[in-house]
């Protein structure tokens, strides 16, 4: 087995946001190829709540940014607070997927709590990585 499939056991759960129907399924699909359990959430909004439902559930977080209801910056605020209140030793790792790439723009981003920012369009063996 390869070291993606290692990294991704039966046991990586993920959790994809993104507004648009296409990019959460084709990466929800590639990452189910890569034996992860996916859990797909269309805006911030659904975001917190899978996340509020099964707070310890998810090995990581693929976030959109920008999305309608609520963007993926004030999601990532919200689960980061929580975090906090309860004492989480060990924070949701949430990767930000953005066709943002200005270094402000980053710098926001990584300000808010996101861990990692991954622009798009991004390769299959960058999601892999």
């Amino acid at each position: 087995s390869s070291k993606v499939e290692d990294k991704l056991s039966g046991k990586t759960k993920v959790l994809v946001v993104d507004d648009n129907d296409i990019n959460r399924t084709v990466l929800g699909k590639h990452l189910s190829r890569l034996g992860a359990e996916v859990t797909l959430a269309v805006n911030g909004q659904d975001a917190l709540e899978n996340y509020f439902a099964m707070p310890d559930a998810f090995s990581v977080i693929l976030m959109d940014l920008e999305m309608p209801v609520m963007d993926g910056r004030q999601a990532t605020v919200r689960i980061r607070q929580d975090e906090e209140k309860v004492g989480k030793l060990s924070p949701v790792p949430i990767i930000a997927v953005t066709g943002n790439a200005r270094s402000e723009q980053i710098r926001e981003t990584l300000a808010c709590g996101i861990t990692e920012v991954l622009i798009k369009p991004f390769s299959r063996q960058q999601v892999e990585d």
